[in-house]
């Protein structure tokens, strides 16, 4: 009896995954190649069963987007250039196109989304303390946030930041 009953549902299962797999690869079918809720709801086969199959086949797991989630810490600002983030870009393999220019100080208002960039021929500190003083020209703003490059880490941006309140914060 017990033998029988496991024969009955090895058939289920081969007939589940044999509707399954009918309607998933049929184009004209508007269930194919889709998400597990469609395909389920479409051939009423339950969702897990639908989801195991789903994820035993090459097109649904190679070109399933992935989705990332994690804690992101919460940036702030109250105003217009009340916080500047600031990085280099390196882009060493297009100098020789740029005319000798290899490196972008990409500064971006938090608040309105503003951008300035400075082209930079080389990550000095020397650079790009200048490159700075060229934005400041323009706007100030009261907080800046970089990462621990030591382009900014260093005494002279640190004497051109003292007016600047919570001069350097990092991200870690």
């Amino acid at each position: 009896m017990a033998a029988h009953a496991s024969e009955e549902t090895e058939e289920q299962e081969k007939e589940m995954e044999r509707v399954l797999k009918a309607t998933y690869y049929d184009f004209a079918n508007p269930a194919s190649f889709g998400g597990i809720k469609k395909l389920s709801k479409t051939t009423k086969v339950p969702y897990e069963k639908t989801k195991q199959f789903l994820s035993s086949q090459d097109p649904y797991s190679l070109h399933k987007g992935v989705r990332y989630k994690f804690l992101r810490r919460a940036t702030l600002s109250y105003g217009i250039n009340e916080l500047w983030q600031c990085d280099l870009v390196d882009l060493k393999h297009l100098g020789k196109h740029n005319n000798g220019f290899r490196y972008l100080l990409t500064v971006i208002d938090v608040f309105s989304k503003y951008a300035r960039v400075s082209a930079l021929k080389m990550k000095t500190a020397e650079a790009v303390k200048n490159a700075f003083e060229n934005l400041f020209q323009q706007a100030k703003p009261k907080n800046i946030q970089t990462d621990k490059g030591s382009e900014f880490y260093n005494s002279q941006l640190k004497s051109l930041f003292r007016g600047i309140v919570n001069q350097l914060f990092c991200r870690r």
